[in-house]
This record gives C-alpha cells, sequence and structure tokens, in this order.
C-alpha cells in the first residue's frame, strides 16, 4: 500500500514539473461529482489582448459542454467575477429553492426568458456563461442560507429549454470556488 502511495506522490509530482515547464495554467475547481469548474489557458491561442483556452463545468459528473469550445477566459471568468453577477452574490428565495426540480427550472426560466414582449428578461438568477449559451446549455443559481442550487438546462431538437439537471452546493464550498476561481484570475488572467 505504500508503495502505491509513493507512486501517485511521484506522479504528481511529475505532472506538476511538466505542468510548470509548459506554461500550461490547468485548473480544476471543485468536486466534479457534484459541481465543479475546468478551466485551462491554452498559451498557442492566446494573442496580447485575448486569453484563450478551455472553460468546462461538471454537474453530477457530467461535463458541459460536450464538445471542444474555444473560450476568452479574461472575459468569460470577469463577467463571473463582477459584483453584479449571480455567480459572485446568488440570489437568495427560500420559495424558489424550495420548489423542485422541475418546477424550479420551470419557474427560473420564466422569470429569465419571459413569454410575453411586456415583461423585462431577468437575468438574476443565470450564471453568464457566454460559451456555454452558445452550445445551447444554460446555468443557472438559487441560493438558501446555507447553500446553492446549480441548475443546468439545455435546447433539445424543437430549440426547447429543458431542465437537465441540478446540483447543490453548501455555501462553504460555494464559497471556497468562488476564491479559487478569484485566484486562477488574478493569478494567471487577470491583465
Amino acid at each position: 500500500m505504500y508503495a502505491i502511495f509513493i507512486l501517485i506522490v511521484e506522479f504528481v509530482r511529475a505532472i506538476n514539473f511538466i505542468l510548470e515547464r509548459c506554461e500550461v495554467k490547468a485548473m480544476l475547481i471543485g468536486n466534479p461529482d457534484n459541481f465543479a469548474l475546468m478551466l485551462e489557458i491554452v498559451p498557442e491561442w492566446c494573442s496580447d489582448n485575448f486569453v484563450q483556452g478551455i472553460f468546462y463545468v461538471y454537474v453530477n459528473g457530467v461535463i458541459y459542454p460536450d464538445t471542444l469550445r474555444t473560450t476568452t477566459l479574461n472575459s468569460e471568468i470577469y463577467g463571473l467575477l463582477e459584483d453584479n453577477s449571480p455567480f459572485l452574490n446568488p440570489q437568495i428565495d427560500k420559495e424558489l429553492y424550495n420548489l423542485e426540480a422541475d418546477e424550479l427550472f420551470k419557474e427560473i426560466c420564466n422569470i429569465t426568458f419571459p413569454k410575453t414582449e411586456t415583461a423585462d428578461n431577468n437575468y438574476s438568477y443565470s450564471i453568464p456563461l457566454v460559451e456555454l449559451s452558445n452550445a445551447g446549455v444554460y446555468l443557472f443559481i438559487v441560493a438558501s442560507e446555507n447553500e446553492v442550487k446549480i441548475i443546468i438546462g439545455k435546447h433539445d431538437e424543437e430549440n426547447e429549454l429543458t431542465y437537465v439537471d441540478e446540483a447543490k452546493v453548501s455555501m462553504a464550498d460555494f464559497e471556497y470556488i468562488k476564491q479559487r476561481l478569484h485566484d486562477y484570475y488574478a493569478d494567471n488572467i487577470k491583465c
């Protein structure tokens, strides 16, 4: 057992050595079996003004989007970390939070994308991820005092936004995810 542990430690050291030499800035933040963000800067895709790479979201072990998409990380992460971002400051709404998953999704979709032309769109529950929405995937967030729900929807064949899944994340874990994302942005992206 000890030999396996030593082997794993040496493997991790080797991977870290390679990553440091290649200047690859990869990060997995959170628990992919619940909710996580995976980012990687791809230096060959970058220019003086744009930090390009990949950005994926895991919800309950499933990765979104399910295809490779180039993401402008300096704008995508900035949008998540803005003061008015629902990701940074999720709305606490006990009534919405306590709805069953399908009902919660329908209600948040009605708030975000109202069917009537007289109502304005309200993006206070929509996590602003341009590349995901370009892939037909939408993330929403609502909070209670102790945890957040991340709700994911996707366009179906008829172009209807349909419920896919949700993840519950403790407020402490979510604060950790936000802090790690902020640190990644400050250390690797912010110009």
